[in-house]
């Protein structure tokens, strides 16, 4: 059901989409009302069917409910709301909404399954000791609504009194930002929309998140995290604050409030809880305004150790064993935010920095660290990675870190590097370890000097992981039977149940899954003479190379992840090469 109906239902009907009353009782009060010629709410009560005050809180929320166009506008009691720990509405996607008598009627996604709803039901009645029934409502409707009442109505009063200044003011800042954003600024003038965007600031990072995304929809301004890869709801802002909000950040990245129409990146370092933050600012207009997304830099510790990372013992043997070649271009691969350069850094980090000459040029910098030459990329001075690491060939390095092969200039001064001898780590941008060679062949780099300086490939990908906090034991399903390749042996799975540490979710933190790519010397001759990717994936299988898929699978069976997760980022099936 979706709220503001336009014709409310019949009383019987809505009464046993609550599930007040069953379809036979409602049949024999039909009957009844026929014979007696009384009101059919009368004959529910005289019959017993349910009580007055039951009848009287159903007749009720189906008035609220149609006189509503969005589920945020329902008064929801604040009590009722606290039935509920938020933790849980928002892992389960399930919003009290009424309280009448020993009933508590929630509203739920649209399409589950009878079985799993009715689990969701039996789950809530555990936590609030009160009978549940359920109204359905599409997942953008429950989530806006979950998103207002756990996280903007906490500071609704803030919210308004911004929506006051944003209606009377040009949207400039005449309040300098807080030192800390966790110090809420105090005063008057544009102090409320300051103070809601610090606060904003403030949870995106203590709840963890890389990335906060700031959209403007038809009626209002989203406001998500992403949260261990995956996005989540923060809150939904009224749509006068659209502006203010925006332009707030604008000034504390140093970008151009009136520019609306062209993309812009800027950035800017605040401090929550005392810590430093760097945050990079990139906006850009769409259909309903002005979009922004703030990817948020922590200054982190270099990672020590490739176990840390996920790293199982036979993919970290192969990782070192590649890494301890004299000369040559090893090579991390995945989509953004994969953990590639935690990855390079973990690697770096093996290096004596004593007898080597360790050399980095990156955009940016992510991992400040003593001992290492980091050179940061430039490109409105014209230092680009390619010109970039042409100059630090003359600084004699032993190990030199590329952040990102973005072009062929880049490429060809690597390999040169490599075949020099210099060891070059870098990164690229292609799905599976194997499709990095034919990715170099497309960017115009030959084939015979592609089999010379190739070490190794590296693609990895990130899964969220087990919370420590709440991981239990469950009996896999028949269909994480079925993709673990596990029979009917007394096995048992770990998964998170949901917590307040893990925020609800059942994940905490993140570890990677690797495939790596060794080039021995059929390999090698096989690029050469222009193998397909299917071909030289077939060939690296038959020399050992496990998958990203069978790593995944072996992290679910150990414990560390789920199927489902696995299945999310990696996929059904090997994507190896061409497959």
């Amino acid at each position: 059901m979706e709220p503001g109906l336009s014709n409310a239902p019949h009383l019987g009907i809505w009464l046993v989409a609550l599930g007040f009353i069953t379809r036979r009782q409602l049949t024999l009060a039909l009957d009844a009302q026929r014979q007696a010629g009384t009101a059919i709410d009368e004959v529910l009560v005289q019959q017993r069917f349910l009580l007055q005050d039951e009848l009287d809180g159903a007749l009720k929320l189906q008035e609220d409910l149609a006189g509503v166009t969005a589920l945020q506008d329902l008064d929801v009691p604040r009590g009722v709301l606290e039935l509920l720990p938020r933790t849980m509405a928002m892992r389960e996607q399930v919003l009290p909404l009424r309280r009448i008598g020993q009933r508590l009627i929630v509203g739920h996604i649209q399409g589950m399954r009878q079985d799993l709803t009715q689990r969701l039901f039996d789950s809530v009645a555990q936590a609030t000791d009160l009978m549940v029934h359920g109204l359905a409502f599409n997942q953008e409707t429950l989530e806006k609504a979950l998103a207002f009442y756990y996280e903007v109505r906490a500071t609704s009063g803030l919210v308004t009194k911004a929506v006051a200044i944003a209606a009377n003011s040009s949207g400039r800042t005449a309040v300098k930002e807080a030192t800390d954003v966790t110090a809420l600024p105090v005063g008057e003038g544009d102090a409320p929309v300051i103070e809601l965007v610090n606060r904003i600031l403030a949870q995106a990072v203590q709840k963890g998140a890389s990335d906060l995304h700031i959209r403007p929809t038809p009626k209002g301004v989203s406001v998500k995290l992403r949260m261990d890869g995956v996005m989540q709801p923060l809150m939904e802002l009224p749509k006068e604050l659209e502006g203010s909000v925006i332009s707030r950040i604008k000034i504390m990245a140093d970008l151009n409030i009136a520019e609306r129409r062209r993309p812009q990146d800027g950035r800017c370092s605040i401090q929550v809880d005392g810590k430093p933050i760097d945050l990079r600012v990139a906006c850009i207009s769409s259909h309903w305004g002005e979009m922004m997304v703030l990817r948020i830099l922590r200054s982190m510790n270099v990672p020590n150790g490739f176990t840390s990372l996920g790293f199982r013992s036979q993919e970290r043997d192969r990782w070192e064993r590649a890494v301890k070649a004299p000369n040559g271009l090893i090579l991390v691969t995945g989509p953004t935010g994969s953990g590639k350069t935690s990855t390079l850094y973990a690697t770096l980090n093996q290096f004596d920095k004593t007898e080597k000459n360790l050399l980095t040029v990156e955009d940016p910098v992510e991992y400040p660290v003593s001992g290492i030459g980091q050179i940061q990329i430039a490109a409105k001075v014209g230092l680009t990675f390619a010109a970039a690491l042409r100059s630090i060939l003359r600084l004699d390095p032993d190990v030199i870190l590329v952040g990102e092969i973005r072009d062929h200039e880049t490429l060809e001064i690597a390999m040169e590097a490599a075949l020099t001898g210099h060891l070059v780590l870098s990164t690229l941008h292609t799905n599976d370890a194997v499709s990095a060679i034919s990715r170099m062949a497309e960017m115009g780099a030959p084939r015979h000097q592609i089999a010379a300086t190739v070490v190794a490939v590296l693609a990895q990908r990130l899964v969220r992981k087990n919370c420590p906090h709440c991981v239990k034991s469950v009996t896999p399903s028949l269909e994480e039977r079925e993709f673990l390749g596990i029979g009917d042996d007394d096995v048992t799975l770990q998964r998170g149940v949901g917590c307040d540490l893990c925020d609800g979710i059942g994940y905490k933190g993140r570890m990677g899954v690797y495939e790596i790519l060794e080039v021995d010397a059929e390999l090698a001759d096989a690029i050469t003479n222009g193998a397909s990717t299917l071909d030289m994936w077939r060939m690296a299988r038959k020399a050992g190379m496990g998958t990203l898929l069978e790593d995944g699978k072996a992290k679910v069976l150990e414990g560390h992840t789920t199927a489902l997760e696995i299945q999310r980022v990696i996929g059904l099936r090997e994507k190896g090469g061409a497959l």
